[in-house]
């Protein structure tokens, strides 16, 4: 009986098959590229309308006023003291701070440096075991970075270096007029004035050897938009193209938008 040959692929069989495989994956990754950015998206918005619903909740049971900032110094800066109240009474978790597209903050290995971002510089870098409990006072003057602009003046009305020319930043709640416009919380935009990139900027996270990003990104380096809460309560996507820089006279700073 003769031996039956065993059957087998050709080189040029195999060939093709990669080469089929590599067809169908060059145009499976741009769509599944698109759905993660999407997700982050839903996720992220999701983040800023948890923090805008707790303002809200703040300012109702606080005669109409916002959580002001005692300390910090950009708008994504949030003292500690305000953060205690937004996850006691919000239902938040640390990760509602940090949009999932910002790619220096969302890592695991940075956030608690940014969390604990006072602790943190004073440590030289280092985030110590345990978040020091310490009185009311300590908690208003020490702050996180958080993801999110926060659009609101400081607690004792001094001037920013970057604050808005054409925005009125309010107190309360109710001096705000057509509020259903007026951007609360925002995703971070901000461009470097001198090289025009939105990514890769010197900001307060080169204490940590790091540079300030703009979330959700695309692959020209310019960004999307952003999710944005306003002052009436709801939250929206917002085009990059539909944003305004507030700070277009003050040459020495990042360029903010929303």
């Amino acid at each position: 009986m003769l031996d039956q040959k065993r059957k087998a692929f050709t080189l040029i069989e195999l060939l093709v098959v990669i080469a089929i495989i590599a067809l169908l994956m060059s145009i499976m990754m741009p769509a599944l590229s698109k759905v993660k950015g999407m997700a982050r998206r839903v996720v992220c918005g999701n983040n800023v309308k948890q923090i805008n619903l707790g303002t809200h909740l703040y300012a109702s049971q606080n005669n109409d006023k916002l959580p002001l900032n005692e300390s910090g110094f950009w708008y994504w800066d949030i003292s500690y003291y305000t953060t205690d109240f937004l996850m006691d009474e919000g239902g938040m978790v640390k990760e509602t701070f940090y949009c999932p597209a910002d790619r220096v903050k969302s890592k695991e290995q940075n956030m608690e440096k940014f969390w604990r971002y006072s602790e943190a510089v004073m440590n030289d870098g280092k985030v110590p075991e345990r978040e020091e409990e310490t009185d009311t006072t300590w908690r208003r003057q020490n702050y996180r970075v958080m993801s999110y602009f926060y659009i609101a003046p400081r607690a004792d009305g001094s001037v920013r270096g970057f604050d808005p020319v054409d925005v009125d930043l309010h107190r309360k709640l109710s001096a705000i007029k057509n509020a259903s416009s007026f951007t609360l919380f925002s995703d971070a935009v901000l461009q470097d004035r001198n090289t025009e990139k939105f990514t890769d900027i010197v900001g307060g996270s080169a204490a940590f050897g790091l540079m300030d990003n703009t979330s959700h990104i695309k692959n020209n380096g310019q960004p999307q938009g952003g999710n944005a809460g306003f002052a009436d309560g709801h939250v929206e996507w917002v085009k990059y193209d539909d944003m305004i820089e507030r700070n277009p006279d003050k040459r020495n700073m990042p360029a903010h938008y929303w």
